[in-house]
């Protein structure tokens, strides 16, 4: 009987012993996978995968082709911005016609100074004025005074104004029209540019719109690879260092060009960009966090690929260059 006691006794410590045991080994386990979680390393490596980047097929904008006939637009466009156009004066004003104006206003025979300007380019049909004045242009020449009596409606935006009869005076210089392939001459070109000839301008004009649309394509291509990639990668956490680094960096950005303007950031925001706080909050935790993950595949790239580099943005462009060389793109 006393041995039944003693091997008893014995089970009973080893199960006690094996029972701390056990308890210590899931604390270890917890602690270890905190400190995964939270400590140094805070990426779950296991769920990151970035086998299959080469070839990897990704939707997106491809090149296409600028035709002759697209560049010699733009080249008149071009033109235009310049100050060098076609100065129409013996045609009737029709809709759609640009025209260069200068306007005086006058009620009740007193000239009102903010209703009058100089050397204003109309398009007719536009409404940018009240009803009337655009109308009471058509099927008229340039080079007269035309004078309009009209009213300004009830609702009008200046209350001061707003039912009042209105005299407008209006001189049209001319109809603006751009160049086109029946009208642009040689000899206009090299008078008013520095190319010789047509020809000249429109390969230039063609070399610079390849090179947009080439920078343009680039940059839907590498935003379109990065989302697709950290799909595929599934990167679920990063450390809080990159969060902060990211968020620091936005914020700045914004700061930076509100004082470039010598405004508040507040005031950009809601000037330039339209966002108020929880749409700009929104942008910098949806930007933030893209980055933050991103850090993530360019430090692991690093690493797999001994990528050498003196700063994070210097490394995050030769990642980026590695992972747009492997790419195929799709439209």
């Amino acid at each position: 009987p006393y041995a039944g006691i003693k091997v008893g006794g014995t089970i009973g410590k080893n199960r006690k012993y094996l029972i701390y045991f056990l308890f210590f080994l899931i604390l270890a386990a917890v602690a270890g996978g905190m400190f995964y979680r939270w400590g140094p390393n805070q990426i779950h490596t296991k769920q990151l995968s970035l086998t299959g980047y080469k070839g990897m097929r990704v939707k997106s904008e491809t090149k296409t082709e600028i035709t002759d006939s697209a560049v010699k637009e733009e080249a008149y466009r071009e033109l235009a911005n310049d100050g060098i156009f076609e100065k129409i004066r013996n045609q009737k004003i029709k809709q759609g016609d640009i025209v260069h104006v200068k306007v005086r206003g006058y009620i009740d025979g007193i000239e009102k100074k903010d209703m009058s300007m100089e050397d204003y380019d109309l398009e007719i049909g536009s409404h940018t004025f009240i009803d009337g004045f655009e109308s009471g242009l058509m099927d008229r020449k340039p080079g007269k005074w035309i004078t309009l009596n009209l009213t300004f409606p009830e609702n009008y935006s200046n209350a001061s104004y707003a039912g009042q009869d209105v005299e407008f005076q209006v001189y049209v210089y001319y109809i603006k029209k751009n160049y086109s392939e029946d009208t642009l001459t040689d000899q206009i070109v090299k008078k008013n540019t520095s190319y010789k000839n047509r020809k000249a301008l429109y390969q230039s004009v063609r070399k610079k719109m390849e090179q947009q649309q080439e920078k343009a394509v680039s940059e839907q291509q590498r935003k379109d690879l990065w989302k697709a990639i950290l799909k595929k990668a599934d990167v679920k956490d990063y450390p809080d260092s990159y969060w902060e680094e990211e968020i620091e960096a936005f914020d700045k950005s914004y700061e930076e060009k509100a004082e470039a303007l010598n405004i508040t950031k507040e005031e950009f925001l809601d000037q330039y960009c339209g966002y108020d706080e929880k749409e700009y909050a929104k942008l910098r935790e949806e930007t933030c966090e893209e980055n933050a993950k991103k850090r993530v595949i360019v430090n692991k790239k690093e690493k797999k690929e001994g990528i050498e580099a003196k700063s994070y943005d210097e490394l995050a462009k030769k990642v980026e260059s590695l992972l747009m060389e492997h790419a195929k793109f799709i439209s």
